[in-house]
């Protein structure tokens, strides 16, 4: 019976759904390669919604954990739009740091995203040099943490995101700093104590300008050669403006991440018909003029295969501009935007 491969991120697509990315997938290897000999900058991974970054960084992930002769550990941090104290979100922020640091280290993919607190990894068995050392940094951030109060959250903060810089320094393993959706640390963290939180909150009062300003304080941290930061970022008006201005500006090169090639558009759409909408049948032409007809958008092509339409079918031009006008009007498609706008429009 053959074993499952146990990956540190669960991807959300089949394999070959991942279209298309194979030279911007090397090039990012070759980023997190060049921080083992302080050869990398950070960089902001520029795209828009839908168009497939949270999965080419999730590949990424994957591809590079198992490549211990990096010396490279990647710490993957995926921001949420959940609102929580400094406080809160440091020991999160923490834990994922030293959960997948260690991780790496030992080469256990099933550590990387396991649901385990701080506390339970002092008794994780490492044998790695690296990982001996991070499990002394995690002491003395626990010492810390658990010794003082929310006023000293921010202090406590700027402290930390340094570890990773002064641990890859100290151990040799140097640290990939991969942050997804970075500009929403501008809006979702509060400096203030629980209680005080808990009562703005149950009264409506919390909102973005009241949110503390995480991305500046990485001001250090993004010229570091020992853990240089990726991070990117879906309104992208937002992340480009985060990324370029205030404390961070001049410290980011950009990479863009565009729609697919036609060709390779229609080949993803063969390959998500086939696994949902295994019905329908399409012939390399048609597939070339869906894909033409949304501009290779790889998130437009999945609503085309996935379509409630009744009429749906790939027979003619007709009948995909008929999915297409569907889509566009009623669908995925329409959903997408009106969601999109809404959210973001006060920014």
């Amino acid at each position: 019976m053959l074993e499952t491969k146990i990956w540190p991120v669960e991807e959300m697509v089949h394999s070959d759904e991942f279209t298309d990315r194979v030279e911007l997938l090397r090039e990012l290897d070759q980023w997190v390669k060049a921080i083992g000999r302080m050869g990398s900058w950070s960089t902001a991974l520029i795209a828009h919604r839908r168009i497939g970054k949270t999965v080419l960084l999730d590949r990424l992930v994957n591809t590079v954990f198992f490549k211990p002769e990096y010396q490279v550990a990647p710490f993957y941090f995926k921001m949420t739009r959940e609102k929580r104290t400094l406080k809160e979100f440091l020991l999160e922020y923490a834990t994922t740091f030293f959960r997948q640091y260690l991780a790496y280290c030992e080469q256990d993919a099933d550590l990387f995203n396991k649901d385990i607190e701080l506390e339970e990894l002092l008794a994780y068995k490492t044998t790695h040099q690296a990982g001996v050392m991070a499990l002394e940094y995690i002491q003395r951030f626990l010492k810390r943490y658990n010794r003082h109060g929310a006023e000293d959250a921010l202090l406590h903060w700027d402290i930390f995101i340094r570890v990773p810089e002064r641990l890859g320094s100290h151990s040799g393993t140097r640290v990939a700093v991969i942050i997804d959706e970075f500009q929403d640390m501008k809006f979702y963290i509060y400096h203030m104590s629980p209680e005080l939180f808990s009562d703005m909150d149950s009264k409506g009062r919390l909102n973005g300008p009241g949110a503390i300003n995480l991305p500046a304080t990485y001001d250090r941290q993004a010229q570091s050669r020992k853990a240089p930061m990726l991070v990117s970022g879906s309104a992208v008006t937002l992340i480009f403006r985060t990324v370029m201005g205030g404390p961070l500006g001049g410290r980011f090169d950009f990479m863009y991440i565009k729609p697919l090639s036609i060709p390779d558009g229609a080949t993803l759409l063969h390959n998500t018909l086939k696994y949902y909408a295994p019905g329908s049948v399409i012939t390399p032409e048609l597939a070339l003029y869906a894909s033409a007809q949304v501009g290779g958008h790889p998130y437009y092509l999945y609503c085309l295969a996935t379509s409630k339409y009744k009429g749906k079918a790939f027979g003619d031009e007709k009948a995909i501009d008929q999915v297409i006008r569907y889509e566009i009007e009623n669908g995925k498609i329409y959903g997408f935007w009106l969601t999109h706008f809404r959210d973001n429009r006060k920014y």
